[in-house]
């Protein structure tokens, strides 16, 4: 019953620090190919894609405040 529960309880704890909006979190993933170890697996590439989507959104906004901020000064001078 611990193979199951132990898993289980780290996927919920993780999720909890997700929720927090810590997207570093990883699970344990182990060497078995049931299904506890294929969800763990699912569930770290699912975090690290939503954290690389995080960084690209991120430095998208990053980006785009920048151009907005130099249009103003643009429109500014040539007021």
């Amino acid at each position: 019953a611990n193979l199951i529960a132990r898993p289980l309880k780290q996927l919920v704890e993780a999720t909890t620090i997700i929720k927090a909006g810590d997207f570093s979190i990883r699970v344990p993933e182990r060497k078995a190919n049931d299904e506890i170890a294929i969800l763990a697996k699912a569930f770290n590439r699912m975090t690290e894609r939503i954290a690389q989507q995080r960084a690209e959104l991120i430095q998208a906004n990053e980006l785009i405040d920048a151009r907005r901020r130099f249009i103003e000064v643009v429109i500014a001078e040539l007021s």
